[in-house]
């Protein structure tokens, strides 16, 4: 656990072992002057904010479990605290930390060398899903050329198979034709056997 001061309060900051910042919120009520519990029946309802508990040890020195928020979700719930419905005395307060809280700790967690290793690990990331996404396009591209071919040859066998088809067609007629004709002509001839 670590401490940042920011405007005469103590935040208490955690780093998961994925490199992730996590911010307890207690100590951010108290600092703005906000209702805690309310803010903590907020957060725990609503899952996009992924609070959770987190054991750290409190300014008393015993270890407790804190609600905490990600850090890259600290002013989505900042900002969707009215600064119309506290009371007057906090509105400043508020208005400071909805502006400037998730800055100071997002450099913190960037400054250090834990956070320049995760950003590191995370661009070595980035680079190694980007090579494989540039590979998986180059087997679809192939695949879909295969299947071009496939479809063509298949297009042509077909085509040959219709053609072929007709052709056998075409000899039946002829032949049908033929032999109707070869029956008009025995039946003409048979005609000239009786006169």
């Amino acid at each position: 656990m670590e401490t940042i001061e920011f405007y005469g309060a103590t935040l208490f900051v955690v780093r998961d072992p994925q490199g992730v910042g996590w911010v307890a919120i207690k100590p951010i009520c108290d600092a703005i002057g906000i209702n805690y519990p309310n803010q903590y029946v907020k957060l725990t309802r609503d899952t996009r904010f992924n609070c959770c508990g987190i054991t750290m040890v409190a300014e008393d020195g015993r270890q407790r479990e804190m609600a905490c928020l990600p850090v890259s979700k600290l002013n989505a719930w900042l900002y969707g605290i009215n600064a119309n419905k506290v009371k007057p005395e906090v509105r400043d307060s508020l208005e400071r930390y909805q502006q400037e809280c998730q800055d100071v700790l997002c450099k913190h967690f960037m400054s250090d060398v834990g956070g320049q290793e995760l950003l590191i690990r995370l661009l070595a990331e980035f680079r190694e899903d980007r090579a494989l996404l540039r590979e998986v396009l180059t087997k679809l591209i192939e695949l879909h050329a295969q299947s071009d071919a496939r479809i063509t040859a298949l297009a042509q066998d077909m085509q040959q198979r219709i053609t072929a088809l007709e052709e056998a067609r075409l000899a039946v007629v002829d032949s049908a034709s033929l032999w109707g004709k070869g029956l008009q002509l025995q039946n003409k001839t048979k005609g000239f056997r009786k006169n």
